[in-house]
């Protein structure tokens, strides 16, 4: 394969014609004789008694050209020679008309004509030509559209009877021609020429396929398949394989998400829990206050009242002397802010004076 070559394509098929070209080396003989038989034109001319058969070249094989005679020894080396030929290659026999057996003319059409020239030519036979339709064979071909107004049209004519005698000698030595075409070289080109088919329909060889068409369709597909089975199979790997990570990584996210959210709440709750353990560190216990208090007052007061909520205290009770427990209590270095909270109250009964005190209890 030469890479270094510039390759120019001009559609589908010729893709496709080069890439098998290329990668025919890779195929074992035995299957491309059975599967893919080369293909060769056949052109055949019928001119002074003799049938004139030319081989046309290919890449690898220069033009061929053999002269048979139109009798049964002539006929029975045709045969000889056209079975060996088609023993490895499959056959296009096109017949090509003598030059001065038909007509060539260029047509100039209306552009609105185009889709439908031939139709429009066959009407207007008669007066562009010396024929009308019912004498001759004709086909058409488009050449150019040079504006917008007109197309240009390559017209071939050639009457009944000419072509009728070809394809009876044809016939006889059972040459299935596909195609009839003419070329004198003055109006258009050979190729140009191969375009155009002047064999009418009721004479056209139906094509028929056979089982190694079948088995090349069937094997070009199996080599398509594989091919797109080759370019694409990674790359869908891949897709599933990108699908399946960006799963597992979303959950993954997912997780993680949820083990920030539960790990921040811990947080919270530690940060509380550590607020509330400061706090009661910081403030005297219960039992703390309460020696403190027994160690304050004397034996003539005692408590009838107590509450004691964070830092705040209020205590209630009787004293012989309750003016005095303000400036006992303050005393300590536990309390402040020490203050009656309600008037002092004596009981007539006792004797003894109630008191109502409320006091801040410092932190440790």
């Amino acid at each position: 394969m030469n890479l270094q070559q510039e390759i120019e394509f001009k559609g589908v098929k010729q893709f496709f014609q080069w890439w098998f070209s290329e990668l025919e080396f890779l195929i074992p003989t035995v299957i491309k004789k059975v599967f893919f038989r080369p293909q060769i034109q056949l052109n055949f001319e019928l001119k002074d008694q003799q049938l004139t058969v030319t081989q046309v070249a290919q890449q690898s094989t220069a033009a061929v050209v053999k002269q048979f005679p139109l009798t049964d020894t002539g006929q029975q080396g045709f045969e000889r020679w056209i079975s060996k030929l088609r023993a490895d290659n499959g056959v296009h026999c096109v017949f090509k008309l003598n030059p001065g057996q038909a007509l060539e003319k260029t047509v100039i059409l209306p552009a609105a004509a185009k889709d439908n020239f031939k139709q429009l030519i066959g009407y207007e036979l008669a007066r562009i030509t010396p024929f009308n339709p019912q004498q001759v064979y004709y086909d058409a071909k488009i050449l150019t559209l040079p504006d917008d107004l007109q197309v240009k049209v390559y017209l071939v004519v050639v009457p009944r009877k000419v072509v009728d005698q070809a394809m009876a000698y044809l016939k006889a030595w059972q040459i299935p021609v596909k195609q009839v075409y003419y070329t004198d070289t003055s109006e258009v080109t050979e190729a140009v020429a191969l375009q155009c088919n002047l064999l009418p329909e009721r004479r056209k060889v139906p094509r028929v396929r056979n089982w190694q068409t079948y088995s090349r369709l069937g094997l070009s597909a199996l080599v398509v398949l594989l091919l797109a089975t080759i370019l694409f199979f990674p790359m869908l790997s891949q897709q599933y394989f990108l699908k399946k990570v960006k799963e597992d990584v979303n959950a993954d996210q997912k997780s993680i998400r949820n083990l920030n959210y539960e790990q921040s709440s811990l947080k919270t709750q530690i940060a509380d829990a550590n607020l509330l353990i400061a706090k009661k560190k910081a403030m005297p216990d219960v039992l703390a206050v309460l020696t403190e208090l027994t160690a304050r007052l004397d034996n003539q007061t005692y408590l009838v009242g107590f509450v004691y909520k964070e830092s705040a205290l209020s205590i209630e009770g009787y004293s012989a002397a309750a003016s005095s427990l303000i400036a006992t209590l303050e005393s300590s270095t536990m309390l402040k802010d020490v203050h009656f909270s309600s008037s002092v109250k004596q009981n007539k009964r006792t004797g003894l004076e109630r008191f109502k005190i409320k006091m801040t209890v410092l932190s440790t």
